[in-house]
């Protein structure tokens, strides 16, 4: 938990090694959730018809976590960067856990129909490769700075902002596109 800008970090390679392992489990499990067969009789035996509002706004909420993160680091205070980011990943992890619930009780997914469908499914096509980067790239960037390599962390936060920000507010898109 130092302040040192010497990197790598001490434990760096296993961190890596675990991060890319609990990021690939959770991809394939979210896949399989979403392409796979459920048991018989699990879907619609448990009413999940608000989480995806739930799930928006969690992703709101974490929206504006990260936003008063950067805000915070831009303003030299480290401590509550570190907190706004510890809770941003708290949200997320939160957000995970609804959605496979969604995923696992619900029927299937919700089809957009409307006039911008062009659009939702450019909207979905890219917020669903850049939320399965996203979680190797926050919990990168996370670690890094959690664990004193500041210099690499500082070299990876833009692109990790940038892209958790995204996945977060098209999340909330894509909700508002598909279930109004």
């Amino acid at each position: 938990m130092g302040a040192s800008t010497t990197d790598p970090a001490p434990g760096e390679p296993l961190r890596q090694r675990l991060i890319y392992a609990v990021s690939a489990a959770v991809c394939l499990v979210v896949a399989a959730l979403i392409l796979g067969p459920r048991p018989e009789g699990v879907a619609g035996t448990l009413d999940v018809s608000s989480l995806p509002w739930v799930n928006a706004t969690i992703n709101t909420i974490t929206a504006g976590v990260l936003l008063a993160g950067f805000v915070a680091i831009l303003a030299g205070r480290v401590a509550l960067h570190r907190a706004l980011m510890t809770t941003a990943l708290g949200l997320s992890s939160l957000f995970l856990l609804s959605y496979v619930t969604y995923h696992w009780f619900s029927a299937g997914p919700v089809r957009y129909e409307g006039s911008l469908r062009g659009v939702y499914l450019f909207l979905l096509a890219t917020h669903v490769v850049l939320a399965a980067a996203i979680l190797p790239l926050a919990l990168t960037t996370w670690t890094r700075g959690w664990f004193g390599a500041i210099q690499s962390h500082r070299r990876l936060a833009p692109l990790t902002l940038a892209t958790w920000l995204y996945v977060t507010v098209t999340g909330v898109v894509i909700v508002v596109m598909a279930h109004r």
